[in-house]
């Protein structure tokens, strides 16, 4: 039986998500803190700067043609919104010092990414919180450092107050490998 390439579409299964695009300034302004930030030694999986995103929705195992549905339903809804102004708000570590996972931008504007989010009517409403991640804590390895750093430097009044504006929202492949995630644009969609 020979099978179509209809047929893989339908059967295969991958990691996939749907994202806002970054603007490169702030892309640039995220590779200079990450570099900056590198300097105290924690044990932290770092972003690349290919990476950098803020994560609509998440999908563990998806087929291609579900993926694409789930493109055609929202390109109707997403291409009559309006581009997202926002800037940095605060940078955090979660959930905790003792028990570090995640490095992140907490972001300004958040009732307006909420809204863009509620438009997809996607089923984990209550889960979305926007934000760009920077890095992964493998450990707690000089993390009191880096805490008095980022209190010291990256307070609300002293963060980057830029205004940024997102114009795109991607669809996304992740593949997983031993040296991290690999990105692949699948479709897009631009917003007003």
């Amino acid at each position: 039986m020979k099978l179509t390439t209809e047929y893989y579409k339908l059967a295969l299964k991958m990691r996939a998500f749907i994202s806002f695009k970054l603007p490169y300034e702030l892309i640039y302004s995220l590779k200079t803190t990450t570099q900056n930030l590198k300097q105290f030694g924690t044990d932290i999986r770092w972003v690349t700067q290919n990476n950098y995103h803020i994560t609509i929705s998440f999908y563990e195992s998806v087929t291609e043609t579900d993926f694409e549905k789930i493109f055609i339903k929202l390109s109707e809804t997403y291409s009559e919104l309006s581009s997202i102004k926002f800037s940095l708000a605060s940078i955090e570590i979660s959930p905790n010092l003792h028990h570090p996972r995640l490095l992140w931008f907490r972001l300004s504007n958040e009732t307006h990414f909420q809204e863009v989010y509620k438009t997809g009517n996607f089923v984990d409403d209550n889960k979305f919180k926007p934000h760009i991640t920077l890095g992964r804590f493998k450990s707690s390895q000089n993390i009191v450092n880096l805490d008095s750093h980022l209190q010291n430097n990256y307070s609300i009044d002293k963060i980057d107050k830029n205004i940024y504006s997102i114009n795109t929202i991607e669809f996304v492949k992740s593949t997983i490998s031993d040296s991290g995630p690999t990105y692949s644009l699948l479709k897009s969609i631009r917003l007003k």
